[in-house]
């Protein structure tokens, strides 16, 4: 492999690239990072969009994709690292017999959103769930997850009796989960790795790297890095939201109200949000609170935002900053002046010898004052709120389980255990084991929540029931399309006997007992 010219060393410049082909290999030359709070749509949590030159005009794709690389900003304080794996590369021309590249890189969580899964997690809390989607990713090519956890009350998360991963991807199902709990999270990058941080309370941020920023007019020159440009920005917002889910084993509707904390002031029209969350949404009234407060609070947190541009290296998401020298801001109180950045771009360029410009960097960052509670919200590019979760149209045919030997499987109120087709495990319809090596198909009663059965009458005291038994087949469909609230609606007969039929080809209509 060439050598790059000594006097094309990264050293000492604005940007320095790792990668795994060796020092000065690559060089970067200009760069876009996006970083921000998640869960959200654009990206999963950092994005970086790299220019680099090479005396190897040859160099493969292969050999990087896949790699684990860090990019260094000089800052005042030292070098700021940003660690993620190579997502995309292209070599993008030749000049001089220098090759130029484009490279994306993106932290290790942006992977899971290649491998789609259908997956059943059942009695398990956001807690369990989410780390054993992550255990699952240890050690795959060159990945090495690290994550943690910040919440201030684990106790306040109940166990999920059913949660299906749906055939969407392990990043999709991350972030519909960790936004329907109000959880968000970001990237910790130190030299050696990057953490991510899963927490739900404000008081998880960190002060900036600089916690006091200096607001200036444009081309000022300070000895500290600045903002000059700063706006603020309002949305009309609803007044509240309301929410109620029925639960069938209380038999009564659980309602909530929450208020909006901000005031749309008086010329606005009283605005409800309100929400139908689909049957049994909440175990308890103090869990209704909790999902309808996070709901509120991540409305009424985008309602006031802020926007700098500046040059100042340290912006990162997730820390909080002091506002300085701002004409409107230096009379409010001192928790006024405190701002939570949400996002952050970051545009910079080296200055090496074949561009003839100098080294040049700026940023643009997103913020909402620190005191506000910050809640996720998945939203598209008009800022309306997406629902990831897949919606389940028509029905699904699935295997009635339960008890080895035992004639019936059911409870008090007549339900069943099912394990649908494309599901996999020990005793998978379609015998196929689940890559992660989990047996997710027992066809016993270790996994399958109890599912209602539809019945031709039910009601106080009457009715009547027709249990279906382990080993048939029935139809389920899905309550508001949601893959966690399946009913079965039927029977189907699927062969079972078929040897004994020219037997019994006339017999009783109704048969019990066993």
């Amino acid at each position: 492999m060439s050598a790059t010219p000594a006097n094309w060393s990264q050293h000492a410049r604005l940007l320095t690239l790792h990668t795994p082909l060796g020092a000065d290999v690559l060089l970067a030359t200009e760069v876009q990072i996006d970083e921000a709070l998640g869960p959200l749509l654009e990206h999963a949590g950092l994005r970086i969009h790299l220019r680099a030159i090479s005396a190897d005009a040859r160099l493969r794709p292969q050999a990087l994709l896949g790699q684990p690389v860090r990019l260094d900003l000089a800052t005042a304080s030292g070098p700021r690292p940003f660690h993620g794996h190579i997502t995309a590369f292209e070599r993008s021309g030749a000049d001089g017999g220098f090759g130029h590249y484009r490279l994306r890189i993106e932290p290790w969580l942006a992977l899971l959103g290649q491998r789609s899964d259908a997956y059943v997690f059942q009695d398990m809390s956001v807690f369990d769930i989410v780390d054993e989607l992550f255990a699952d990713w240890q050690g795959r090519g060159t990945l090495a997850p690290a994550w943690r956890w910040d919440v201030a009350e684990r106790s306040a998360y109940p166990q999920r009796s059913l949660t299906i991963q749906y055939h969407e991807t392990d990043l999709d199902f991350l972030r519909r989960l960790l936004a329907e709990e109000g959880l968000f999270y970001w990237f910790e990058h130190r030299a050696d790795g990057a953490l991510l941080v899963i927490a739900d309370h404000n008081g998880a941020f960190a002060d900036n790297a600089q916690p006091h920023i200096r607001y200036t007019q444009s081309g000022a020159t300070l000895a500290a890095d600045a903002l000059d440009r700063w706006a603020g920005a309002r949305r009309l917002g609803s007044s509240a939201t309301a929410m109620a889910s029925w639960d069938y084993r209380s038999v009564h509707m659980r309602q909530q109200m929450q208020p909006s904390a901000i005031d749309n002031g008086p010329a606005a029209p009283r605005l409800d949000d309100t929400l139908d969350p689909g049957p049994y949404a909440w175990h308890t009234q103090a869990d209704g609170e909790r999902l309808s407060s996070r709901r509120r609070e991540a409305l009424d947190v985008r309602l006031k935002t802020f926007r700098g541009h500046g040059t100042v290296r340290s912006a990162a998401p997730a820390t909080v900053f002091t506002l300085d020298d701002h004409p409107e801001h230096d009379t409010d109180p001192a928790a006024q002046r405190r701002f939570l950045i949400t996002a952050v771009r970051h545009r910079a360029r080296n200055n090496l010898p074949h561009s003839g410009a100098d080294a040049y960097y700026r940023c643009r960052l997103d913020a909402v004052r620190a005191h506000i509670p910050w809640r996720p919200l998945l939203i598209d590019a008009d800022g309306q709120p997406v629902d990831l979760r897949p919606h389940i149209v028509g029905e699904h045919s699935a295997i009635v389980v339960g008890e080895d030997g035992a004639p019936t499987h059911t409870d008090r109120d007549h339900r069943i255990r099912i394990q649908f087709h494309w599901q996999r495990g020990s005793r998978a319809a379609s015998r196929l084991p689940h890559p992660s090596g989990a047996d997710n198909a027992p066809a016993s009663d270790a996994l399958g929540t109890w599912v209602r059965v539809l019945s031709a009458a039910a009601g106080a005291n009457w009715g009547a029931h027709f249990i279906p038994r382990p080993g048939q087949e029935v139809l389920v469909t899905f309550l508001h399309g949601n893959p966690d609230r399946p009913v079965v609606v039927g029977a189907a007969y699927n062969g079972r006997g078929a040897r004994r039929a020219p037997r019994h080809r006339a017999g009783r209509g109704a048969t019990a007992g066993g």
